[in-house]
């Protein structure tokens, strides 16, 4: 892990925590609570991760052949990055547990949730509008624009493929989060996904 990536990983777990703590004067207990939802559970949150896992996985099965069959398939620039980490692998994949959980953490259990209120008081002030739409309206709205910045931060891999299969994955996690309000089972099924698709990767190139 270089400086870059350990500031990176840093910031997005602290910064959500300064945001509650000092722009919205959440007691740091409070703050906790807010980005670390409490457990269903272990055996439903990894049956959760599990599906949530498969759902992933031909979710970029099926990506992968549209991507191909519209020339927009450049996955191979992703295989270079990987390829470069084999002589490191134990220390990418460690990297990888973290970072999965900061992206989980960051995107989905702190900007998901600041979107919705964001969108929600906005949806509000427009006139002749019932709440059953403001609601919808709000979940939708964070969803998408959680997800466009997540696509945006896997830029660096400088692949095509992989912002627009980042941004459709990202939707997945982003309602599978909303709908489940768990950090874990999106944190398991991130994670098994990523590490199958470097697999794939080290395997098949």
């Amino acid at each position: 892990m270089d400086l870059y990536s350990a500031v990176l990983l840093l910031l997005m777990i602290f910064l959500p925590i300064g945001w509650l703590c000092i722009a919205k004067e959440y007691a740091l207990k409070k703050a906790l609570i807010e980005l670390l939802p409490k457990s269903k559970g272990i055996s439903e949150e990894v049956l959760g991760g599990l599906a949530l896992f498969c759902i992933l996985v031909l979710s970029f099965l099926i990506v992968s052949l549209l991507l191909t069959a519209l020339g927009l398939n450049d996955l191979e620039k992703v295989s270079e990055v990987i390829a470069q980490e084999k002589n490191n692998m134990l220390e990418f994949s460690l990297f990888m547990v973290f970072a999965v959980f900061a992206e989980e953490y960051f995107f989905r259990s702190f900007l998901i949730k600041r979107f919705a209120l964001f969108f929600s008081k906005f949806f509000s002030k427009i006139k002749k509008i019932e709440k059953d739409f403001v609601k919808k309206a709000s979940s939708v709205s964070a969803i998408i624009f959680s997800t466009l910045i997540f696509a945006f931060a896997h830029f660096g891999y400088e692949s095509v493929a992989q912002i627009i299969g980042a941004f459709l994955l990202g939707l997945i996690l982003a309602y599978w989060f909303f709908k489940n309000n768990s950090l874990l089972q999106n944190y398991l099924g991130h994670l098994f996904y990523n590490l199958l698709v470097i697999v794939i990767y080290i395997v098949f190139t």
